[in-house]
């Protein structure tokens, strides 16, 4: 969630100072923003095909390979907007599955703890979104303040300018491993699960 509010928040900054075309911004935010819409239409075969867990796992990997494309496109405008596609698509995928596993996360603390908090669950998964907003722009704050960056300077430094094409495209890596080391943790496997719902059934019947 961080990279991504990150890269919405960091694409002003990319296009303005480091591209010189702030009519860059809305295309290319566009570009990683379409394929999620399509993605969310097919996300629910793709799970069940292979799981949260792979899935979040893809989407992690995509998303290092579209920072890694940002990093190699530098100027190149086809290739950023090859990059952002790879991003939106990246990022459709821990996003969809996150939500998906919130119920999963029900099940299980009613199937461990005999109670069932869902608003509990889904309440605090709003809270990290939130607080994920709140980082991005202290995360974002320190980073421009740490290269140079002159808000009242109509030309940046060279050397914020460089730090700013380095943001870009580390800050999308270190998201993308990111979202690969937590989603190892998760094994509630499909199979699993479906014997905890009978389970739990077995229970409300009884």
């Amino acid at each position: 969630m961080i990279f991504l509010f990150f890269r919405l928040s960091w694409q002003t900054y990319f296009c303005i100072y480091y591209l010189g075309d702030s009519t860059l911004i809305a295309p290319l935010l566009s570009a990683m923003n379409l394929p999620p819409i399509i993605i969310l239409f097919l996300a629910p075969a793709i799970i069940n095909k292979i799981g949260k867990k792979n899935v979040m796992i893809l989407g992690g990997g995509l998303i290092v390979v579209g920072g890694i494309l940002f990093a190699v496109a530098q100027t190149n405008i086809a290739l950023l907007y090859i990059s952002s596609v790879v991003l939106g698509i990246g990022q459709s995928f821990p996003l969809t599955a996150v939500w998906a596993a919130l119920p999963d996360a029900a099940d299980y603390g009613e199937y461990k703890f005999k109670t069932r908090a869902p608003a509990i669950i889904y309440t605090y998964g709003t809270f990290m979104v939130k607080m994920g907003q709140a980082i991005t722009a202290l995360v974002a704050g320190w980073i421009l303040t740490g290269i140079g960056y002159d808000g009242t300077a109509a030309v940046q430094t060279a050397g914020a300018t460089h730090g700013i094409y380095m943001a870009n495209w580390v800050m999308i890596v270190l998201g993308g491993a990111l979202v690969i080391l937590t989603a190892l943790p998760y094994n509630l496997a499909k199979e699993e699960h479906a014997e905890i719902i009978k389970e739990l059934e077995t229970r409300r019947n009884s």
